[in-house]
């Protein structure tokens, strides 16, 4: 950890989705990040405070979706059941890749972690000398 910055514990709500794709591996992976900028789009999950894991495992490719999220008033579990109900065509072509079926969505759960603040100085600008110039020019009466 950089000198300066703190552990904070913050409360976040875990959901899990499990999703069945019609595709190879390979093939997810030629689309992950697409795929990834979908779902967040969809579950309204945006870093810095809500984080995104998909895990793909073989066979019928399982997208397995865990969506962290320490925002005041998220909306990604609301998000995450709505699709359970989905249209599959429009729910496949809303994340690019065709769904073998809906997904299924883990009960919520509560989370607590440490979160490392990177940066523990709020003020963004990193030069402390209010003068924007470096230069200043000295004027006499």
């Amino acid at each position: 950890m950089t000198p300066g910055a703190r552990k904070e514990v913050v409360s976040a709500t875990e959901i899990t989705l499990e999703f069945s794709a019609a595709m190879t591996v390979d093939e997810y992976e030629s689309k992950a990040d697409a795929v990834k900028g979908q779902l967040r789009a969809k579950l309204g999950c945006y870093e810095p405070f809500c984080l995104l894991a998909v895990q793909v495992t073989a066979g019928s490719v399982t997208l397995t979706v865990v969506a962290t999220d320490r925002a005041p008033n998220s909306q990604v579990h609301s998000a995450a059941e709505s699709m359970k109900t989905a249209d599959l065509p429009a729910l496949s072509a809303a994340l690019g890749i065709t769904l073998n079926q809906l997904p299924t969505v883990s009960p919520v759960r509560a989370n607590r972690n440490p979160n490392p603040n990177p940066n523990p100085n709020p003020n963004p600008n990193p030069n402390p000398n209010p003068n924007p110039n470096p230069n200043p020019t000295l004027t006499q009466p």
